[in-house]
């Protein structure tokens, strides 16, 4: 048995730089990972493949398991592990649909213990570009840990110094689909960002605060079109008390706010979650730099 865990991805900022011939945007993102996400057990075989859901989120990914088994199954094929399938346990706790990298996230955990059975050593950054094909998250999600994403995700930059960011994530529970968020963009005919960042650092909060201040999401329209309940949690975000810098992950629909301190985050959750209990809200520590071991 395998576990591994699969954290919740943040897009602190994302800029579309540019758009290629095949029609994918190429984009500069800086992206940190949660202490919070989805828990895989794995039990590898050659059994046909079978998968469990559990957790608050069991039943969303559940409703979408084709699609889900058919990504696992080719994380699992393109490692070269031995075993054909098995049985994965998936204890969900990343929103689906939300911005947060959850399917994308939990793809890479597939890949990092699959590769544990391989016969071909690979390292970190061979096994990014394998989960390239998987999709456009997948490399970020495999390291899991604070980088800069550019291209189409395929080139990663890993920073050397990063702190911990407390945070308070909020999503109204209303899925958005990033093909659709693009294709609004899109249409939007918004003019290209140029690049934000070239070298990124910051060894305290406030450092770090000014670092994403310099960037923007430039989808946040685009999403809010299309989900316009994300307006209402950014509006309920910048209202809390202690938020210092409130933007949306990704393509959405999830929005999250920064404070400096994880009791004011979590004083900051407990409101929000009384006044709109419908909502997901989720106070959270937005992982720095690690020392190695």
């Amino acid at each position: 048995m395998i576990v591994e865990f699969a954290p919740a991805k943040i897009n602190l900022t994302l800029n579309v730089t540019g758009r290629r011939d095949d029609g994918y945007h190429l984009i500069e993102s800086l992206v940190v990972f949660a202490d919070f996400g989805d828990l895989l057990h794995l039990q590898l075989s050659d059994a046909p493949l079978s998968l469990g859901y559990e957790g608050p989120f069991a039943d969303a990914l559940a409703r979408e398991e084709p699609a889900w088994e058919t990504l696992i199954r080719r994380a699992v094929q393109m490692t070269g592990c031995s075993a054909s399938g098995g049985r994965i346990l998936v204890d969900k706790h990343i929103p689906v649909a939300a911005g947060l990298g959850g399917g994308t996230a939990d793809a890479a955990a597939v890949l990092r213990a699959a590769q544990t059975l391989s016969a071909v050593s690979r390292n970190t950054e061979q096994l990014a570009q394998i989960g390239l094909a998987l999709g456009a998250d997948v490399p970020a999600c495999v390291h899991s840990e604070p980088l800069i994403m550019r291209g189409v995700g395929e080139k990663i930059t890993r920073l050397q110094d990063w702190p911990d960011l407390p945070a308070v994530l909020v999503n109204a529970r209303v899925p958005t689909e990033t093909r659709a968020v693009f294709e609004r963009y899109r249409a939007e005919g918004r003019p290209f960002s140029a690049p934000v960042f070239d070298q990124v650092s910051a060894s305290s909060f406030e450092e770090a605060l000014d670092v994403v201040g310099a960037g923007t999401n430039d989808l946040i329209e685009a999403a809010i079109a299309t989900a316009p309940d994300a307006a209402d949690t950014l509006n309920a975000l910048s209202a809390s008390p202690g938020a210092r810098l409130v933007r949306m992950s990704g393509s959405g629909a999830t929005c999250f706010a920064l404070y400096e301190t994880t009791a004011a985050a979590a004083a900051a959750a407990e409101t929000l979650s009384s006044a709109r209990s419908e909502w997901w809200v989720r106070a959270c520590v937005l992982r720095g730099v690690r020392a190695p071991v």
